[in-house]
């Protein structure tokens, strides 16, 4: 959590607003007390953007099956 003084937010409050990040807090202060809050909130999810088929082509490596790695576990297989 954050705290800034209300005098230096005033000349750069765009820039501290813009900068928060989501569940981020950020109190603002007078003297000795606080005198707001600000939250960052989550972004809205991106709903345009839709799935293709084909999309993860290439980004999939398949590893060839194998027992070799069963054998440590020949115990317990009946």
């Amino acid at each position: 959590m954050n705290r800034l003084l209300l005098q230096d937010i005033q000349s750069n409050f765009a820039e501290v607003v813009t900068n928060l990040l989501p569940g981020e807090v950020v109190q603002i202060v007078s003297g000795d007390q606080i005198v707001a809050q600000l939250v960052g909130e989550r972004k809205p999810l991106n709903r345009k953007a839709t799935r293709q088929p084909g999309s993860a082509i290439g980004t999939l490596k398949i590893v060839s099956d194998d027992d070799e790695h069963l054998q440590d576990f020949a115990d317990y297989m009946p």
